[in-house]
């Protein structure tokens, strides 16, 4: 069974200079799934033009950069390439003797890791990467070097769709579900942060999304590489800024000492995204979120979505506190503090898959998919029925009760009834221009809260129409019935009783599309 990856290669789009540079990905990453990312999304800001040191000496000079059919350490056979960037590449790998056993295979760019020291620190930050144990955390099963000197990290081959992707498409997600990703991305930060691993790059492009949507199992890729490639680049540049601006501590973004609490700001930023489908500092580029992050506070979540629990809000808020210290002191504890907020059913129990192989249990993903721009054109549409209906409904009722009450014979001018209409038509602007201003500010950019607002209201429009049709017809076939038993109901009033039983039908239609809508 063909098991194509649905997912760029992230992590590996590379430290790139934001003003200048070129976009990370070329056609080839674009073309396995992923996009080239927007200057905001930039894994590296550099005060200072990068001073050269010469060629790389790692490595045989004439030995060619390993591609697609090469074997390393005579065990691993790249198939294909599944995305490039500044940092490196990715490639999809099968075991020489064991065919059957699949791999990632990040190679880092020889000049990456240029010197001893760097070469050492690759070393033992592999090591450690390979000692995370959580289901939550892809696994690191072995570490090499090319001919060209280029190192290399094997690694589990997680088949799914990155978050980032997912968040995307799909807009914000329902806040249960939300925190049952965080508490999973919890356990891969505890698990790496006993091992002295610090992630530094935490963002929703290096979490992978395993399983089916009701129960999702979220896997943390890259641990490891950051901090090499942060450190060796140090040695080389100053001013330097490595991270994604948009997930980055004040700390980091000040280029300053990091430690693990660094991750737990991103992961703060990434929970703060999940439930208000946007992130915590949305500016134009990557220098204006830098100044951002170091001097403005986010607003607040529930100022974007009330139905925020204001717990879940309390530990945003707290695991992106500007001072480290003000933090929470480890991601177990900031597990803790979210305990109850959770889908009641945890994930099933998954062992570590053997080497090289993924489990039939982590399929990739299915979401439902909403189209913005569809979207946004059957909310309008549906908009425009309902308020036509209710307008004209309105009106006739009003003029039925002027009827009526002027007795059998009543009735009522053309003046008079272009003047309640555009009297009705006054009064129903106020709630109107109240609902367009919300859905303007709050769900317009959102795909899913855009699609699931236009089913309400068809659903609402759709049970107007069909009662008013339908108390229409009951009324015709019952009045000469009325009639003749001498207890006859003058026809203004069988208009009322039509059009309350039709806008009643409308807001039980709507209430009854919240009921099945709501959530992700």
């Amino acid at each position: 069974m063909d098991r194509t990856p649905k997912m760029p290669a992230p992590g590996l789009d590379g430290p790139t200079t934001v003003d200048t540079s070129p976009p990370l990905l070329d056609e080839r990453t674009r073309r396995v799934g992923g996009a080239a990312p927007k200057v905001d999304d930039a894994t590296r800001v550099d005060r200072k033009a990068p001073k050269s040191r010469g060629p790389a000496s790692t490595g045989p000079k004439s030995a060619p950069p390993p591609s697609v059919g090469s074997i390393l350490a005579e065990t691993y056979v790249l198939v294909r390439l599944l995305g490039e960037g500044g940092m490196g590449r990715v490639y999809e790998a099968r075991h020489t003797r064991i065919t059957s056993k699949r791999f990632a295979v990040k190679m880092l760019h020889a000049e990456r890791t240029r010197s001893p020291e760097a070469l050492a620190r690759f070393q033992r930050e592999a090591e450690a990467a390979a000692l995370i144990r959580s289901v939550h955390a892809a696994d690191v099963y072995d570490i090499g070097r090319a001919p060209d000197g280029s190192p290399f990290i094997v690694a589990e081959l997680v088949e799914g769709r990155d978050l980032g992707t997912v968040l995307k498409e799909h807009g914000r997600f329902h806040v249960t579900l939300a925190t049952q990703i965080v508490m999973q991305l919890c356990d891969a930060l505890e698990a790496a942060h006993r091992q002295g691993v610090i992630h530094r790059d935490l963002k929703p492009d290096n979490v992978i999304l395993l399983g089916d949507v009701a129960n999702p199992v979220a896997k943390v890729i890259d641990f490891g590489l950051s901090k090499v490639v942060d450190a060796e680049q140090a040695l080389t540049q100053t001013g330097m800024i490595m991270g994604t601006p948009s997930y980055m501590p004040p700390e980091q973004a000040r280029g300053e000492h990091v430690d693990h609490r660094a991750d737990l700001y991103s992961l703060g930023a990434i929970f703060y995204e999940l439930v208000t489908g946007t992130k915590p500092f949305n500016k134009p580029d990557a220098v204006a979120t830098i100044a951002a992050v170091l001097i403005e506070q986010p607003p607040p979540p529930r100022a974007l979505v009330p139905d925020v629990p204001e717990v879940v809000e309390r530990v945003i808020l707290k695991a992106m506190s500007k001072r480290a210290d003000a933090r929470f002191g480890s991601a177990k504890e900031l597990s803790a503090a979210l305990a109850g907020h959770s889908a009641p059913q945890s994930p099933p129990p998954v062992s570590p898959p053997a080497v090289g192989t993924t489990t039939d249990t982590h399929a990739a993903v299915t979401l439902p998919r909403y189209d913005l721009d569809k979207g946004r054109m059957q909310l309008a549409a549906f908009a425009a029925v309902a308020a036509l209906a209710i307008l004209a409904i309105s009106t006739n009722m009003v003029l039925a009760l002027v009827r009526t009450s002027r007795g059998s014979n009543g009735k009522v001018t053309a003046g008079e009834a272009v003047t309640v209409f555009f009297g009705i038509a006054f009064a129903l602007s106020g709630p109107a221009a109240f609902g367009v201003r919300h859905v303007a500010r709050s769900i317009w950019g959102d795909a899913r809260q855009i699609g699931i607002a236009a089913g309400w209201i068809r659903a609402g429009t759709f049970a107007l129409l069909i009662a008013y049709g339908s108390a229409a017809l009951v009324v015709r076939l019952v009045d000469p019935l009325f009639a003749k038993s001498g207890a006859g109901i003058v026809w203004p009033v069988w208009e009322m009783l039509i059009g309350a039983v039709a806008l009643g039908a409308g807001g039980v239609g709507v209430v009854r599309a919240l009921g099945r809508g709501r959530g992700f």
